[in-house]
């Protein structure tokens, strides 16, 4: 099974951070990435929206640029097993 080119929700991982969010910006709704696993800007620094060019934060998905200022992705909660990663949808 393969997954969508624009799943819904995706995760960031940088060193020990590993942060999961609905893939959505809060400006229209829309999804972030245009291309597949296309989520963080040149630097990957920053998660982006391919659309409106807003930045946020890869910890809080807190939007530190753009015309979401304020606003912020929807975070997913994540368990870490032994062996996996497990989401933790409600």
């Amino acid at each position: 099974m393969s997954l969508p080119e624009r799943p819904d929700i995706f995760i960031v991982r940088k060193g020990e951070l590993m942060a999961a969010y609905r893939n959505r910006c809060p400006h229209q709704g829309i999804a972030l990435n245009w291309r597949a696993n296309d989520f963080l800007d040149q630097q990957h620094a920053h998660i982006e929206c391919k659309q409106h060019g807003a930045l946020f934060e890869l910890d809080s998905g807190q939007c530190i640029f753009g015309p979401c200022q304020g606003k912020s992705l929807e975070k997913i909660a994540l368990r870490h097993l032994p062996d996996a990663i497990e989401l933790i949808l409600e």
